[in-house]
């Protein structure tokens, strides 16, 4: 007998599961739409200046994101992927580009250590 006295449960347990996925999935993109959002805004404030909240810039960002997620088949999603890596590899490109326009500092001349304060800005 597969599962035991647990297999009258796995109906139920497959719910939860279901509704943990589910979970999980709405807490990072809330995360993720926004860090975009905070990301946006200072850049959007220095040439437009329209002194919008972030939570403006949220609504703003939803639109796209929910009509993308309207997309029933994934071969129409494929050319903003492509659009996407595009992008990607010109942010990775003009990170670099500043990395090392500049000379890097020396070694030496750095702390090996910061106080305790500092470490959560280690993380992000």
């Amino acid at each position: 007998d597969a599962g035991g006295r647990w297999a009258k449960c796995g109906k139920h347990f497959g719910r939860l599961i279901n509704v943990f996925l589910c979970m999980s999935q709405i807490g990072s993109n809330a995360v993720y739409i926004l860090f975009v959002a905070q990301n946006i805004l200072p850049i959007v404030e220095t040439y437009l200046s329209p002194g919008w909240n972030y939570r403006i810039y949220i609504a703003c960002l939803l639109v796209p994101v929910i009509l993308t997620c309207f997309v029933r088949n994934l071969k129409y999603l494929s050319p903003l992927s492509v659009l996407a890596n595009i992008l990607e590899f010109v942010g990775l490109g003009i990170i670099f580009y500043y990395i090392f326009a500049t000379p890097l500092p020396s070694s030496t001349s750095l702390p090996w250590f910061s106080s305790a304060t500092n470490f959560p800005i280690f993380f992000g």
